[in-house]
């Protein structure tokens, strides 16, 4: 009797696949078997305390019995968390949480969102700190209406988030400052700092360079403080200048 040559190749690749389905099959049915968690420790947890994450998924934070698959299945519905793994060993639970990274708080026809850096629309949980914190990007118009959990941008949008990314890099004191980023006009960002009374107007490009002169001027000038304070507003819509304006200019040139 022959076998033809050609017949191995199907047949080896048969039971490759199947020994792989029955191996998932395996540690899947496993993985939703409850098992006994005595301890439960979360780390990664910078946006929200990690027992937050346990009252969000209806889990205590000890003497439990539950499937692996289920935690982490619902951990993985919180719009703040982005991956998800776990260790389990002796009845001790530790969980490794990565945040998706926050960018603003977005205000658009009236609703508040979170944005993180990939453009997304989070909930806005306003009773966490490290939430309150995040700079307003204010009065952003798309014509349509926003969902949870989309994403969303724009070109005045991403020279927003130029500036932000800006401000945190060069100063962080300025970055803090920030409060607020004005879109109502497509052609010029407006930014409100804390502690200041003059609105800067930033225009929509040369984000980093801008925020070095506003800097420089802020921080390491004479006059620079007064004149914020005392300025109607301050402009950096021109190449390489900064005007403080109240009736009269100062130029300040590069």
């Amino acid at each position: 009797m022959t076998v033809k040559k050609g017949f191995f190749i199907p047949f080896f690749i048969f039971v490759l696949l199947s020994g792989f389905i029955i191996y998932i099959s395996f540690f899947r049915n496993e993985s939703l078997k409850p098992v006994k968690i005595s301890e439960i420790v979360i780390t990664g947890d910078s946006l929200i305390g990690g027992q937050d994450y346990l009252s969000f998924i209806k889990l205590k934070k000890k003497d439990v019995n539950v499937p692996l698959e289920i935690v982490k299945s619902r951990l993985l519905k919180h719009p703040y968390i982005s991956s998800v793994e776990m260790r389990y060993a002796d009845s001790r639970l530790e969980i490794k949480i990565k945040e998706k990274v926050l960018k603003a708080h977005l205000v658009s026809d009236s609703e508040s969102w979170i944005i993180t850096e990939d453009f997304q629309l989070l909930p806005d949980l306003k009773n966490y700190k490290a939430v309150l914190d995040l700079p307003v990007i204010n009065k952003f118009y798309t014509g349509k209406k926003i969902e949870c959990l989309s994403f969303i941008s724009s070109p005045l949008l991403v020279s927003a988030f130029r500036i932000i990314d800006a401000a945190r890099m060069i100063d962080v004191n300025l970055f803090k400052a920030l409060s607020e980023l004005d879109l109502s006009d497509p052609n010029n960002i407006v930014l409100n700092f804390s502690g200041a009374k003059a609105p800067v107007y930033f225009g929509k490009s040369d984000e980093a360079k801008k925020m070095m002169y506003l800097e420089i001027f802020w921080r390491n000038t004479t006059e620079g403080p007064s004149l914020i304070s005392n300025s109607n507003y301050i402009d950096l819509r021109f190449d390489n200048e900064i005007f403080a304006c109240n009736f009269e200019s100062t130029g300040v040139t590069e």
